[in-house]
């Protein structure tokens, strides 16, 4: 047989013959659809879950507190501090109503009053003695030689004696120095200490009074601290009242420039006379 003339018959796939873009599409397509049955045994990647991020709350500011805290602690002080206040103005109301009524001048105060007490405290010093006599005209006399120098004395009648003295100190180094002065002029001079007698005596009105005051005074030894003011009410009233007071002779008596607290030994003398 010519070779010509040889059917050829093919056995390939029709399939095979389509078009390779049709064929593309439909393997994608395939590719596209959900996992078999048999895909469960795969690994599956693990799912990331994304938490929330809270947004830290804004704390209240230091300095506000301590603000607020400055300002409350100011209002309750305000607030207790006008209670107080409102209390303390009107107990002094109350106080100095009660003492209106009986307010007096000092000098007119004792009149009428009931007796006070006096002469309980125990008085001392140390005294600059120029001499004991035992006459009064003696004592007098060398007290005018004094006063010629310049010199400020007093007579102390004790015991039947005339004690002169010259100065007086709330310490023995204090008259010592005293003594010292008047030596320098020629004023032969004996330190030494002296106690006060008194004793219990009932007095009233001003005297009354000023001998109260006086004792604080003389045993404090601060007689310079009495104002000049109130040591003329007191003469004042004295001479109204008691002339006879010793008391009043001893304010008289006074001495501004007192370099030698004669003062002292003025208002002691006068105290134990009126506490005999």
């Amino acid at each position: 047989m010519d070779s010509k003339n040889k059917i050829s018959i093919s056995f390939r796939d029709k399939a095979k013959n389509e078009d390779p873009f049709k064929r593309g599409k439909e393997e994608q397509a395939a590719s596209a659809e959900p996992e078999s049955e048999n895909d469960w045994d795969r690994p599956k990647k693990p799912k990331v879950y994304t938490l929330p991020i809270k947004k830290k709350a804004r704390g209240r500011s230091p300095i506000k507190s301590i603000m607020i805290s400055s300002i409350t602690a100011l209002l309750i002080s305000f607030g207790l501090g006008f209670m107080l206040l409102r209390m303390f103005v009107s107990l002094t109301d109350e106080t100095a109503e009660g003492q209106g009524q009986s307010a007096v001048p000092a000098t007119e105060q004792t009149q009428g009053s009931e007796a006070v007490t006096v002469g309980t405290s125990s008085l001392e010093g140390y005294v600059v003695q120029a001499g004991v006599f035992s006459t009064e005209d003696k004592a007098n006399e060398w007290k005018m030689k004094l006063t010629a120098s310049s010199v400020s004395s007093i007579i102390w009648q004790r015991d039947g004696q005339y004690y002169l003295f010259v100065g007086s100190a709330s310490t023995e180094s204090g008259a010592e120095q005293i003594a010292a002065d008047l030596d320098t002029r020629d004023i032969e001079t004996y330190v030494k200490p002296w106690t006060i007698l008194t004793e219990e005596t009932s007095l009233k009105g001003a005297e009354a009074e000023i001998a109260g005051e006086m004792g604080e005074y003389i045993q404090q030894h601060s007689l310079d601290q009495l104002s000049e003011e109130r040591k003329q009410e007191y003469i004042a009233t004295l001479q109204k009242e008691d002339p006879e007071s010793p008391f009043l002779s001893a304010f008289q008596s006074w001495e501004t420039s007192d370099r030698q607290s004669m003062n002292w030994l003025f208002t002691a003398k006068a105290m134990e006379e009126t506490t005999k």
